[in-house]
């Protein structure tokens, strides 16, 4: 099982490189909505299980859960051209993608934790009364069942939107996702809605939206991945940086 202490190996060298203000200087949320692999849950050790189940029916040795994990934001694209150099445009790659996600259904929350800190900021959200929400390009099928399992395993509160890679038109970058997720939380778009998300496709999106960015450096980086270059309106190293904007008023 992965540590979920693996959030702070290599984080905490970016906090202080791209933007020199604290959380506390950004608009006051009226709203966060977050991402969900690698940013809410360490899903990294069931979907790279999931390739090595692959790789072990073709006679492959296991991949490193380590290597992998660095694609796990990708999801089944980047997984599958990490576990067997498979790329979309390929003939085959739908049956290895249809094969990946059914594995991968079946063992959805074998291992994914939280990544820490979570409960508490989900906690302290709703004590807070600021709504909060999960915009994912993970599909329906796999989204609704990992949340209520998440949910019964921390306790944490149900999220006040839930937007998936097949709710709209569109997934991320595109801001269609994140418009829907604040229509469905009564609310509009704008800087005092913030997104936390650990790609550069979920700063786009942020943007796109008018929202305001907030990068999870702790997520699943790729060795070559410069999170300053995503050009956030903020990064943040742990989640429970978050947990700040309760003292405004202090």
């Amino acid at each position: 099982m992965i540590d979920n202490l693996n959030q702070s190996q290599s984080s905490d060298n970016y906090k202080n490189q791209a933007i020199a203000k604290n959380i506390k200087s950004l608009p006051y949320p009226k709203a966060i909505l977050f991402d969900l692999d690698g940013t809410l849950a360490d899903t990294a050790f069931d979907l790279t299980s999931a390739i090595n189940i692959m790789r072990a029916k073709r006679n492959l040795e296991a991949m490193s859960s380590e290597y992998l994990r660095k694609f796990a934001s990708q999801g089944a694209v980047g997984l599958l051209w990490a576990g067997f150099g498979i790329t979309n445009d390929k003939p085959e790659f739908k049956s290895y993608q249809l094969e990946f996600l059914d594995i991968y259904r079946h063992n959805i929350c074998e291992s994914t934790v939280l990544f820490n800190g979570i409960a508490e900021v989900l906690n302290q959200l709703e004590q807070h009364k600021i709504p909060w929400g999960i915009v994912t390009n993970k599909s329906t099928k796999l989204t609704l069942p990992l949340i209520e399992e998440l949910k019964q395993k921390y306790n944490i509160p149900s999220p006040h939107a839930v937007v998936c890679g097949d709710t709209t038109a569109y997934p991320k970058p595109h801001p269609e996702p994140m418009l829907f997720a604040c229509e469905q939380m009564g609310i509009h778009s704008d800087l005092n809605v913030w997104y936390v998300g650990d790609d550069v496709r979920d700063t786009k999106a942020a943007k796109a939206a008018n929202m305001t960015s907030i990068a999870a450096a702790y997520g699943y980086l790729g060795d070559n991945e410069n999170i300053n270059s995503w050009n956030a309106d903020y990064i943040i190293s742990n989640i429970s940086e978050i947990l700040d904007i309760f003292e405004y008023d202090k």
